[in-house]
């Protein structure tokens, strides 16, 4: 009987990556986000007593020990330095628009184990096949969205036209969908019937569609990395290197426009700029380099520099729009070396997978690592990474 139950909850993990995207709260203060954080940890709750009850079918692959003392030593890093840090109660819950504290973290924690404990190399198409749910209706709403904004003006949250779909937000929207890419392309590169792979073809469509909608040149870098990331697959190296250039070429312009003038170039000074919270980020790191500010707590890092100059009333920025400087300002040097470390033995556990799939689970990880660096991501992107690390304590 525990065997049999054991099996659905396998189908339960596999179903968050197709319900989560969907997840939003219109009656909530923060409708899109923190429904999708509430409902994570809710889930994480529910499968981990369900793993102790129905614990039959645990993956019997052989598990790398070091990559979980690993995580553990960064959690270790990430709690010590949030004690010493700006605000511990704020590293504890998180910020007000995130809940990305230590609690949240603590349960993404807990996915990458369940992660590790159900995988099998025969689950991948599964684990694909509910996450290609889910981004199928969150594209046809993305559309929908569209559609309605088009000929009736509606869009909530406003956007100036661009949509957020069921992440209220575009830039997280964009963010889900690019790292996503290589889902689609898994199901085109293996169906062998045509109708089947038309039909994948119109949903990679729908995908490009969406990402585009949102107006995100992030999403746009990443549609360029995902061409050149299938060309590389396909061994066209002289295309690969056409968008190489591409990307080089739109990477310095997203960066030229993604960032203000100052004040002394006579020119509008916007006080979010990327080189402004990039620079006061990098700053503040100075000020605390060996464990840095405390999780979450990016806010006070950006704080307590001023530049250019002084404000009497600067912007609140709560997050460092790039997942390594974020870990470097909150965690210190040493929290990022495990960062670092934890990243390295993922790409090198994926390789020494004895499967062909492994690939595209590679190709999920490349196109995460570079778009986390260019804006705030939602945690429906962040679970993909560590769903990657659990996967791979598998070898």
């Amino acid at each position: 009987m525990k065997k049999k139950y054991s099996k659905y909850v396998a189908y339960l993990f596999i179903a968050l990556f197709a319900v989560n995207p969907l997840i939003f709260w219109p009656w909530a203060k923060i409708a899109y986000e923190i429904p999708k954080v509430w409902f994570i940890i809710r889930y994480m709750e529910i499968l981990g007593v369900a793993l102790l009850f129905f614990p039959t079918r645990l993956s019997k692959e052989k598990k790398d020990f070091k990559m979980y003392a690993l995580v553990l030593a960064f959690l270790f890093v990430i709690f010590l330095s949030s004690i010493f840090g700006g605000d511990f109660n704020k590293s504890l819950w998180g910020n007000y628009y995130r809940q990305d504290g230590l609690f949240t973290y603590l349960h993404l924690i807990i996915l990458a184990f369940i992660a590790s404990a159900l995988f099998k190399k025969t689950t991948i198409k599964l684990l694909f096949t509910g996450v290609l749910i889910g981004l199928v209706i969150v594209c046809s709403i993305t559309i929908l969205n569209a559609v309605l904004y088009i000929f009736t003006g509606l869009n909530i949250p406003n956007w100036n036209g661009a949509i957020g779909g069921t992440f209220g937000n575009p830039n997280f929207l964009s963010g889900y969908l690019v790292i996503t890419l290589p889902v689609i392309w898994y199901f085109i590169s293996n169906e062998k019937f045509l109708n089947r792979k038309i039909l994948y073809c119109s949903f990679l469509f729908m995908q490009l569609i969406s990402i585009l909608l949102t107006k995100s040149w992030a999403g746009i870098i990443g549609i360029i990395l995902f061409a050149n990331g299938v060309l590389i697959i396909k061994n066209q190296k002289k295309l690969a290197l056409l968008f190489l250039s591409m990307l080089s070429l739109i990477s310095i312009g997203y960066f030229y426009l993604s960032n203000s003038q100052y004040p002394d170039s006579g020119k509008v000074f916007v006080a979010e700029a990327r080189t402004r919270i990039f620079t006061k980020g990098i700053l503040a790191f100075k000020q605390k380099p060996l464990f840095g500010y405390g999780w979450a707590n990016f806010d006070i890092a950006f704080d307590s520099i001023d530049w250019p100059m002084k404000f009497e009333n600067d912007v609140y920025v709560d997050k460092a729009h790039s997942t390594f400087l974020e870990v470097l300002v909150t965690t210190g040097l040493v929290g990022t070396i495990l960062y670092l470390l934890i990243i390295c033995r993922v790409f090198i556990n994926l390789g020494k997978i004895k499967l062909q799939d492994a690939k595209y689970l590679v190709f999920i990880l490349i196109l995460y690592l570079i778009h986390s660096q260019m804006n705030v991501i939602s945690i429906s992107e962040e679970i993909f990474f560590w769903l990657l690390i659990g996967i791979s304590t598998n070898i």
